[in-house]
């Protein structure tokens, strides 16, 4: 290594000279070839490279050939030999069983009769001046509701109407092969219809229908009809602003429906009940965990999420997670709310909630 630095040095030295002095002089230059091996390189001769031929492009079919999907398994094989069931059958089962189930319980789907052909004939039996009036509640309602109110095992047709002002609820039936009214509801001191359904509310076998009705005051009002003696009567009122039929405890109930009923508080809270009818009476449930647990979480949860600074909405989540038998998740939206600096008075009902759901974990 060293002898051929040495030899790197020295050349870079003649050349150094032959730059300053235009040329070497004839005794450094024998004198350099004296000491440096003289080695002849050829020089490679550059050729010009072949061109590069490509194959030719092979241009695909615009229709693409369709996807041939593996059929699907029923099931697996765990390490242990145990069937496992696979995961994309069983979706799909489930989902066709609710979609069966979900079918099941919309009347007009089942009907012998299509139902645009009933809702044709009700509305020609109408007043001529009469205007049809939709319910705005629950979502995707028809105008003409089909539901056997009197158990005879034929349903009835209900519609809702304006007459002059007035709202009308009408039930016909069906003899042979015509309807005929057979009763009918005037709610005139209101001018919206905002909810209309039927459920079995007293566990006598028959669907009660259910009339949630409007004006511009704050709170609804829900009146409750059952068919009695060939005709329909009332047998109930309740204010509500928010309702609806709590499917989560249905069965429990030996086929007795509950109802939901929302009524607002201060700061955007509810107070929430569940009840059905003991004669013409509200019973009320003192079981609410399932229904606080599969309803209300997810609305405040919602509520936080679009207004997580108010100390009020995390109020009402914590106590919401608290009678969803929740008190560990409790805990945690209870240290949210407290750190937006609450009031002393909520600052009082949070450490309230705290102390609960201590008590709850150390049970």
């Amino acid at each position: 290594m060293i002898i051929q630095s040495a030899l790197v040095v020295a050349a870079l030295a003649g050349a150094l000279q032959f730059v300053r002095e235009g040329k070497p002089s004839s005794s450094a230059t024998s004198e350099l070839n004296n000491k440096l091996p003289i080695h002849v390189r050829p020089i490679p001769i550059r050729r010009t490279p072949k061109p590069r031929v490509l194959p030719p492009i092979q241009m695909r079919s615009s229709t693409p050939k369709p996807r041939v999907l593996p059929p699907v398994r029923t099931n697996r094989t765990a390490t242990n030999g145990t069937p496992v069931p696979n995961p994309l059958k069983t979706l799909i089962d489930t989902f066709t069983s609710t979609l069966g189930n979900l079918t099941s319980t919309i009347p007009f789907l089942n009907q012998d009769e299509p139902m645009e052909d009933i809702s044709t004939q009700i509305k020609k039996l109408l007043p001529a001046e009469a205007k049809v009036i939709t319910p705005e509640y629950p979502q995707g309602i028809r105008e003409v509701q089909l539901e056997d109110l009197d158990n005879d095992g034929h349903d009835e047709a209900v519609i809702t109407y304006d007459m002059d002002g007035d709202m009308v609820t009408a039930i016909f039936k069906k003899t042979d092969d015509n309807w005929i009214k057979a009763a009918e509801v005037e709610n005139m001191e209101y001018d919206k219809l905002h909810y209309l359904n039927f459920a079995d509310v007293n566990g006598d076998g028959k669907p009660e229908m259910l009339v949630g009705c409007r004006t511009d005051k704050p709170l609804k009002d829900l009146h409750i009809f059952s068919w009695t003696d060939q005709n329909i009567q009332k047998v109930a009122s309740e204010k509500y602003d928010r309702m609806e039929i709590n499917n989560v405890r249905e069965r429990d109930r030996n086929g007795i429906a509950e109802l939901a009923l929302w009524r607002p508080e201060s700061d955007g809270g509810y107070a929430i009940d569940l009840v059905h009818l003991n004669g013409s009476e509200f019973a009320h449930s003192s079981d609410m965990t399932s229904y606080y647990y599969e309803r209300v979480v997810p609305f405040y949860a919602q509520k936080v999420r679009e207004l997580g600074v108010s100390a009020y909405h995390w109020y009402y989540f914590s106590d919401a997670l608290i009678k969803a038998k929740m008190p560990r998740d409790a805990l945690m939206a209870i240290d949210t709310g407290m750190s937006l600096e609450p009031s002393s008075s909520l600052k009082e009902n949070f450490l309230s909630l705290r102390e609960t759901s201590l008590n709850m974990m150390r049970r």
